[in-house]
């Protein structure tokens, strides 16, 4: 127990440490991913037993705001992985443009390859008179 004590103390101070020395700091997220990005081996991966390319990097894919524009280097990369992917859908966003993009991303119309986030998702559903199947949760460093 007093060693199982020490450990998690050590650690929480280890903790404490990187969120008040600036190494934790939520400003510094673009730093990290560039770092990785640079200093890393490129996230895809071939299945040796389909011969399908897989983006490990990832809990889960997005096209968004920023990097979805079809003829980006964002939108060619996805579509070049099997992973299931996600469309974060705004009103920024024309209607065309999402069809296009799924036609890019899903040409074989695959079920469960698309996943979209729409803003304002549940004005939508009761717009609409429908019910939604699901939702996902966010949380940000906003405040």
């Amino acid at each position: 127990m007093i060693r199982a004590y020490c450990q998690s103390s050590s650690t929480l101070n280890l903790l404490r440490a990187f969120a008040t020395g600036g190494y934790a700091a939520m400003q510094r997220v673009t730093q990290w991913n560039l770092d990785f990005t640079e200093h890393s081996e490129q996230g895809d991966r071939q299945d040796s037993t389909s011969g399908l390319f897989y983006d490990c990097s990832a809990h889960f894919l997005w096209a968004g705001e920023r990097t979805r524009q079809l003829d980006g280097a964002h939108v060619e990369f996805l579509r070049g992985v099997a992973n299931p992917l996600g469309i974060k859908v705004s009103d920024k966003m024309d209607p065309n443009e999402l069809v296009k993009l799924i036609e890019i991303l899903n040409p074989q119309n695959k079920p469960g390859r698309i996943t979209a986030e729409v803003r304002a998702f549940f004005d939508v559903h009761e717009q609409e008179g429908s019910h939604p199947g699901g939702v996902h949760l966010e949380m940000t460093a906003r405040m």
